[in-house]
């Protein structure tokens, strides 16, 4: 093992840490280091105690770099993966790619200039918010972003409190317990609703206002709703803008991309006529009033009710040999499901 390899290793680990306890820090990832090599020499009884391999590092600091470029080349081939969303995943691509040009030229960028990741994802339910909140905590763990790729998930209920500075300390413990990673506020806008003196959400906002700011290279915060409901809880805060800087815009799904999630989650157990099936949910999601076109969960739901119905057939048909083919017949039936 390099001088050099550990002192960028090191350095690049003490820089995505939370803590900074300055001489702590060093004596822990050296204590941390040691059991790293420890563990691995238990599993290598030729190696030298003494010496310190650069796989050791890696494994402390989470995998080489090489490994970590794989792994976001492989998480964005997921989000790609996704029905729909075409907004989204060109902005995160973009998104991706200029983290990696601001941490080409780290040492020639002021420190100023050090960006904000805090943003929001503004649209319908069942666009796919949570799962894509997920993949970016993974993106920006292996982009080198955060310490971790946990989501901590939170909504009005976790923050605001009943009476005065129960709201300040249950947001300071959900920022405190989401550091490292990103902390995802489903329905934000409700914070800010609430038009009465004795509402407190307006509390949280002003916790998070200076959380935000201070803490900004400690932890990613997304802040989840509906598009106009989003816009109003920006503009209730005048720091609010400047703190949160990015916005997802996640469109809702055509028809025929709801068709297409019905189908794959249908198809992971299930054969049947696929052709057929698309038809099917692709007149129903049209005939739906907008009240009801849930996204995703709608296909989700109308997909284990098929299942579920399939399965109540098998128990009046239970000689059936082809246990895994849904009939034409019930998907006809399902037509005139309410």
């Amino acid at each position: 093992m390099t001088k050099t390899i550990i002192k960028k290793q090191s350095k690049k680990a003490f820089k995505a840490d939370v803590d900074h306890s300055n001489g702590r820090w060093v004596r822990n990832f050296n204590d941390q280091l040691i059991r790293t090599v420890a563990m691995n020499a238990m599993d290598n009884d030729q190696r030298d105690l003494n010496t310190i391999l650069n796989a050791d590092i890696d494994d402390l600091t989470g995998g080489d770099d090489d490994s970590k470029a794989n792994e976001v080349d492989n998480l964005l081939a997921e989000l790609n993966g996704m029905i729909g969303l075409r907004s989204v995943k060109d902005y995160v691509a973009d998104l991706v790619e200029q983290i990696r040009v601001e941490q080409l030229l780290e040492d020639k960028l002021p420190e100023s200039n050090r960006p904000t990741y805090h943003m929001v994802f503004a649209g319908a339910p069942g666009t796919g918010k949570t799962t894509v909140a997920r993949i970016i905590a993974k993106l920006f763990y292996n982009l080198g972003i955060l310490p971790k790729d946990t989501v901590s998930e939170v909504s009005r209920a976790d923050l605001v409190g009943r009476y005065v500075g129960q709201t300040e300390a249950q947001t300071s413990t959900a920022i405190r317990n989401a550091m490292g990673g990103v902390l995802f506020v489903d329905e934000a806008y409700q914070l800010t609703q609430v038009n009465s003196e004795n509402d407190f959400g307006k509390q949280a906002v002003e916790t998070f206002i200076t959380e935000l700011e201070n803490n900004r290279d400690k932890f990613v915060a997304i802040f989840a709703g509906y598009t106009d409901e989003m816009n109003q809880f920006l503009e209730a805060n005048p720091g609010l803008r400047s703190r949160v800087p990015l916005t997802l815009e996640f469109e809702d799904y055509t028809p025929e991309e709801i068709a297409e999630i019905v189908v794959a989650i249908v198809k992971k157990d299930w054969t049947f006529n696929d052709g057929l099936l698309k038809s099917i949910v692709v007149n129903k999601y049209k005939q739906l009033p907008d009240a009801e076109r849930s996204n995703g969960r709608w296909a989700r739901n109308f997909a284990d009710k098929l299942i579920a119905q399939h399965k109540l057939w098998l128990g009046e048909h239970p000689d059936t040999e082809e246990v895994t083919a849904i009939s034409d017949d019930l998907l006809f039936d399902s037509m005139s499901w309410e």
